[in-house]
């Protein structure tokens, strides 16, 4: 978004499409962009029933934000295309983590799906 023309603009005079960019801004900002980094680390640390529930909340929460927040926004073809991109990714995540319960009772069982 930052490449786009006239953002440098809304940046200096301390807004960026009609919200102030201040510091509770910035924060909210962060968090999100730090999210996925720290499910990475979760999901190598987290017990497997903490870990399926944690990647199927905060991926329908980034698909919803995605979708109601983004996606009918994007002037631009890229940025259409990465949120669509983003969105598959998080529904696979989605269907991942669901499958999980059926493929530990499998892998007990001594069967691979």
């Amino acid at each position: 978004k930052f490449y786009e023309p006239g953002m440098a603009a809304q940046i200096l005079a301390g807004e960026v499409d009609g919200m102030p960019l201040n510091s509770g801004f910035l924060l909210s900002a962060a968090i999100i962009f730090i999210l996925p980094v720290f499910m990475v680390y979760l999901s190598l640390t987290l017990p497997d029933k903490a870990n399926r529930w944690v990647n199927i909340i905060l991926a329908v929460l980034f698909f919803g934000l995605n979708l109601i927040g983004e996606l009918p926004t994007y002037e631009y073809a890229y940025r259409t295309f990465l949120v669509i991109v983003e969105m598959v990714f998080l529904a696979l995540i989605v269907w991942h983590a669901w499958q999980w319960p059926k493929l530990e009772i499998n892998m007990q069982k001594g069967q691979m799906q």
